[in-house]
């Protein structure tokens, strides 16, 4: 009798092995599914109303990358669907949740309209650049994507240009996205003294930075640009990708010298058509020479001067730094009636951005912004390819050190948007004016 039962035994343990440890190609096959069921789970958890456990879920779908966003997508698309095409007004907590859960898992603040995944760890992105055989698009920026008051250059890329298909389809197939922060987002905050507070962010400005695989600067756009522009200056980019990625040694520098030689060949014919269209512009050479110089001298740079620099946050920011520097804050330098260079109806913003828009404002109708958006976008692209990145393609030409990520991000923030890193108040402080309140030491 001990025997059979023996056998009996060895027969379970025989099964039970076969269950555990799949043969062959099978194995594969069952690990993923496993690997799906998991991510599955998670996903359900990240929207409960159990913040402990939801925050548990996120984390771990966060730790996954892209494919931890992928399953969170899948898991809620009929919901993350509605959100895109029709939201409710106004939003439920249920939905308040999964954008949340969204905005954590991707890195970036509405990122259920955009459905796009930003690393934060640069060496994570480069070797999935490398992977992939395609460029990193690094975002740098003030204060954090994921968060609701980043700086407002940011707020608009979220709203009007990741958010548009014809965008996100770009970036998410030929560009491995990354963001980091240059520093906080300075806030304003008006206490209106009866128990409601008005905050919002002050100065700072963002540049998307296309790196090849070594992590090497080939281009970098300044500031905002509407969905079409963006497209256009991202395919430029990485065509300089494509030609000098693969160079290295004195061919590298040569080869991105004469692409961005090349470049501002390009960008002084699209002026002279400009001109041809619109007339009672300045020729090239005389706009070149309006360009506003580096700061120089004791001190750091006025924020007044450096909010001149971005025109689409002239008109939400410049009120409030008015009124604190009890001045106005004056308008760009170039001389140059920007809005009035775009069509009107050259851009009009997507079906998706114009739900989003919806959902932040709490507004059914909101053409008019709508039509000023896309309007302000249009104008502020025109004006940074013209003015700013015309200033970045002659640094490629005459400097070989700015394809090195710090040095060329130094320069950005310091020469062009006037806001070093250098000045901890971002030029919002005098040091030979004080305002009567005792500072605490």
């Amino acid at each position: 009798m001990p025997r059979p039962t023996l056998r009996l035994v060895c027969l379970a343990v025989l099964v039970t092995t076969a269950m555990l440890l799949p043969l062959g190609t099978g194995g594969t096959a069952v690990t993923a599914q496993s690997e799906s069921g998991g991510l599955r789970a998670l996903a359900r958890q990240a929207v409960e109303a159990d913040s402990a456990r939801a925050d548990a879920a996120v984390t771990a779908l966060r730790a996954r990358g892209p494919a931890g966003l992928a399953a969170l997508t899948r898991e809620h698309a009929a919901a993350i669907g509605a959100l895109r095409d029709a939201p409710t007004l106004p939003s439920s907590p249920t939905d308040e949740r999964l954008r949340s859960a969204v905005d954590r898992v991707s890195g970036q603040r509405d990122g259920h309209a955009s459905g796009l995944f930003f690393y934060t760890d640069l060496p994570a992105a480069l070797a999935e650049a490398r992977r992939r055989h395609v460029p990193v698009l690094s975002f740098r920026m003030l204060g954090r994507l994921e968060e609701e008051l980043s700086c407002a250059n940011s707020r608009y890329f979220r709203t009007m240009v990741y958010s548009d298909p014809s965008v996100s389809s770009v970036l998410s197939a030929r560009f491995v996205l990354h963001v980091s922060t240059e520093r906080p987002a300075p806030r304003i905050t008006i206490d209106m003294g009866d128990g409601r507070t008005m905050v919002r962010t002050i100065t700072g400005n963002s540049v998307h930075y296309v790196l090849d695989g070594e992590g090497r600067v080939l281009d970098a756009l300044p500031g905002l640009y509407a969905p079409p522009q963006f497209i256009e200056a991202l395919t430029a980019s990485e065509r300089i990708v494509s030609s000098c990625g693969t160079q290295h040694g004195t061919a590298f520098g040569e080869c991105v010298a004469q692409a961005h030689r090349q470049a501002l060949a390009q960008l002084e014919s699209r002026w002279n058509t400009l001109r041809t269209s619109f007339g009672q512009l300045p020729t090239w050479t005389v706009l070149n020479t309006r360009t506003p110089a580096p700061f120089v001298g004791p001190g750091a740079p006025s924020a007044r001067d450096a909010m001149a620099i971005t025109m689409s946050k002239i008109a939400v920011e410049a009120p409030l730094l008015d009124a604190f520097a009890q001045r106005p804050t004056p308008q760009p330098v170039d001389g140059i009636n920007w809005p009035q260079l775009v069509r009107l109806g050259e851009f009009s913003l997507s079906a998706r951005s114009l739900a989003l828009v919806r959902l932040k404002t709490g507004q059914a109708d909101v053409s008019g912004v709508a039509r000023e958006l896309a309007r302000s976008g249009m104008a502020d692209g025109l004006r940074n390819e013209f003015i700013m990145h015309h200033r970045i393609h002659s640094w490629f030409t005459t400097s070989a050190d700015v394809t090195d990520f710090t040095v060329m991000n130094t320069r950005v923030y310091s020469e062009l948007f006037l806001t070093p890193a250098s000045d901890p108040w971002l030029g919002l402080r005098a040091p030979d004016v004080w305002d009567a309140i005792e500072e605490l030491h």
